[in-house]
């Protein structure tokens, strides 16, 4: 029986040097083995753990991580009360560093698990929750500790009266950019 080629996806993977790589079907090499730590459950965690997984296989982010493009942010002397004082972050980066970096083949995120709960009580314990929520709380937590603007700037709301919707838009577009300028409104709003 002859493969359907329209239906075949490629498979790629990244290399020590962070360069994707091309994959036949079922090959995996050293390298290409980085990233596929699995996580262990901590109770029903697997809400976590997919948003995890999710998040970490955004490949910028984890090379902005990998690469600790962070570190200059984390050193300011910047209290944002929407934050978590970069602990968030910091539970990040060495949870990626476990996953991307290291050897084993299955790591455990209960230090990341704490802090996220500390910040935000609905994952505080060991429930069930939704992956989606999740997902968004540590993208604001990391948007927040990674601001790139010395002060978060108050910002008015928006007059539309008398303007286009594009115009509108575009406004309301900049205003959001210059309050939460940072590498996850880079990656991820739009």
């Amino acid at each position: 029986m002859k493969k359907d080629k329209s239906f075949h996806v490629d498979k790629c993977s990244a290399n020590a040097d962070g360069e994707l790589q091309q994959l036949e079907d079922g090959e995996l090499n050293e390298d290409s083995r980085k990233g596929l730590a699995g996580l262990t459950n901590l109770g029903n965690t697997c809400y976590m753990n997919s948003s995890i997984q999710c998040i970490s296989n955004t490949y910028e982010l984890t090379q902005y991580f990998l690469e600790r493009k962070y570190k200059s942010l984390l050193e300011r002397e910047i209290k944002n009360p929407l934050g978590t004082e970069g602990r968030i972050v910091q539970a990040w980066a060495k949870l990626i560093g476990e996953m991307w970096k290291g050897n084993s083949k299955v790591v455990r995120p209960d230090l990341f698990k704490r802090i996220l709960g500390q910040y935000n009580i609905t994952f505080e314990g060991y429930g069930q929750h939704d992956s989606q929520e999740c997902i968004n709380t540590i993208l604001d937590f990391m948007s927040e500790d990674l601001y790139k603007r010395e002060k978060k700037p108050y910002v008015e709301q928006a007059e539309n009266e008398g303007k286009t919707d594009e115009e509108a838009s575009l406004e309301a577009w900049n205003k959001h950019v210059y309050r939460n300028e940072s590498i996850i409104l880079d990656l991820f709003h739009g």
